[in-house]
């Protein structure tokens, strides 16, 4: 069955809960509890210097490794490139590795020019990779009121902060992470599978028992993240009481990312940002991130009271309403599913849905 666009959310509010006017319920400006992020040191924005604002992507080499680069509008500088022509450090680096010598490679990237710039190269050209695959992939459990609404049919619309922490489970990352223009594969034995669109943060520098008014202090930067659910893998007949996190979220490719990340600095609000996704050019979720429950800092500080959170780790900081489960609306193959993120600047991250090897008719004949 083709998605249909999203309907309203099972409230009393019309219509769905990211229309502007009128406001539903469930949509809740929060603004009072959340810590917004401290001034930086001057970056590349900030001084007025003559380098672009850029992103940072990666792409494959003729080898197939991944290797990091520096976006400026249509063209891509290779950071080997880069590095080699104006006798920077790390010219091997990889992406975490890049992340992780940021603050000492920054001040150095301020002083090249546009026309100094090593040979660009076509980003059309170019073969795409996730951004960054780093050691963690984190994911906030229900976090936007709208969705919380949805997904409990009405019977919750928000979360009382002062006994709740955030929820996250992982991801294995170097399994589920796939890049821009990765073929989605339907997971073996799943007909249910559901869209997610997430802003994910990029952590820049580690952070252990950070509080939350230095949280954003570790933010390097931000990107694009579909958390794909396959929902009938969720709970086995044969482990009754037990929920199978692996096979409904920890899947091969089951975190589309990217395109680029966008540093920190150039996001002057990431409250103000607006996620949306598209299955087949169907509008399903949109959504202010200024409708989350816990802010970015709150999830940073909370995740760092558990582990060590280490440059290139990811955090998915939740989705919005408008997925497919409560409506029984899964993604089919031949469905191509589209996330933008309005305000990164960035984007937006498509991915088209292929059939498994073991769903082909052939794999089912004797």
């Amino acid at each position: 069955m083709r998605a249909p666009a999203a309907t309203t959310c099972r409230s009393s509010c019309r219509p769905p809960c990211w229309s502007s006017r009128p406001r539903c319920s469930c949509w809740h400006p929060v603004s009072h509890h959340r810590p917004r992020p401290r001034d930086r040191p001057a970056t590349l924005a900030r001084q007025g210097t003559r380098m672009r604002p850029f992103t940072l992507v990666s792409y494959l080499d003729a080898n197939d490794r991944s290797r990091p680069g520096l976006a400026l509008g249509d063209t891509m500088v290779a950071w080997s490139d880069l590095a080699t022509a104006h006798g920077l450090p790390l010219a091997e680096a990889t992406m975490p590795e890049l992340i992780a010598a940021w603050p000492m490679l920054e001040p150095r990237l301020a002083a090249v020019e546009d026309g100094s710039l090593a040979t660009p190269r076509d980003l059309a050209q170019v073969r795409p990779a996730p951004p960054v695959v780093g050691g963690g992939l984190f994911c906030s459990g229900p976090n936007y009121r709208c969705h919380l609404n949805e997904m409990t049919a009405g019977q919750r619309s928000d979360i009382d902060k002062k006994v709740a922490a955030p929820f996250f489970f992982s991801k294995p990352a170097v399994h589920s992470i796939i890049g821009p223009g990765a073929p989605i594969v339907l997971p073996a034995g799943s007909h249910k599978l559901d869209w997610e669109a997430e802003l994910a943060v990029v952590i820049g520098r580690p952070a252990r028992d950070v509080p939350v008014e230095r949280a954003m202090d570790h933010v390097f930067g931000y990107s694009i993240l579909n958390d794909l659910s396959a929902r009938d893998l969720f709970r086995r007949e044969e482990w009754p009481g037990w929920l199978d996190w692996l096979s409904c979220k920890g899947f091969e490719g089951s975190a589309p990312l990217g395109p680029a990340i966008v540093p920190a600095h150039q996001v002057a609000d990431p409250y103000a940002l607006t996620v949306r996704l598209w299955v087949n050019d169907v509008l399903q979720q949109e959504a202010s991130t200024d409708q989350m429950i816990f802010s970015i800092a709150e999830q940073i500080a909370y995740l760092s009271r558990r582990v060590t959170l280490r440059p290139g780790d990811l955090i998915a900081t939740g989705t919005p309403a408008g997925v497919g489960m409560p409506r029984n609306v899964f993604l089919q193959p031949g469905d191509v599913v589209r996330v933008e993120i309005e305000g990164l600047g960035i984007g937006p991250l498509v991915n088209p849905v292929v059939t498994h090897p073991l769903h082909s008719p052939r794999s089912l004949q004797p």
